[in-house]
């Protein structure tokens, strides 16, 4: 029962080396678990401002061409060759775009160009992704330019799509 002095002082140092240890590993490990929720959170911030600005980008190029006046005459009239030359070469030439297609007012894909060749046009433009195209701008208003984008799921690929009523001016 009777310790030394120098018992008691190495058992108090013990002690007090488990505390410090246990208690810097706790701070650590509680440091790096916050950490790692900052740059989570980072991570799905700098994520979801991509994708949004993506899809204001396809909006964007959506609505530059719903405001030119040119391109609903030339769809009225049937001139092929001149929306080839201003709006096709947007895909083939510019590639601002990977596809552009004009939708008739009835749903019928009436002219479309795609930067890849090799891809089918229809496995892009299926009949589901040219209904959610419909039922986006089922309630725009027709005098309106304002274009609206979307995310669309086509196979197993994210589609950001970009939507805009070419109305006569």
């Amino acid at each position: 029962m009777n310790r030394t002095i120098s018992g008691r002082i190495t058992l108090n140092l013990l002690a007090g080396i488990v505390i410090t240890v246990v208690t810097i590993v706790l701070a650590v490990v509680w440091m790096a678990s916050r950490q790692n929720e900052q740059a989570a959170e980072s991570t799905q911030t700098m994520v979801v401002g991509g994708v949004a600005a993506m899809k204001r980008r396809a909006e964007a190029l959506a609505n530059d061409y719903g405001w030119w006046d040119d391109s609903y005459l030339a769809f009225e009239s049937g001139d092929a060759e001149w929306l080839d030359i201003n709006v096709g070469s947007s895909v083939t030439e510019t590639m601002v775009a990977d596809l552009f297609a004009i939708l008739s007012p009835e749903g019928e894909i009436a002219y479309a160009w795609e930067m890849d060749e090799e891809q089918k046009l229809a496995t892009i433009l299926t009949p589901d992704v040219v209904k959610a195209i419909r039922d986006l701008t089922a309630d725009m208003p027709v005098e309106s330019l304002a274009a609206r984008g979307a995310f669309l799921r086509v196979g197993a690929d994210p589609l950001v799509i970009g939507v805009s009523r070419i109305p006569p001016f």
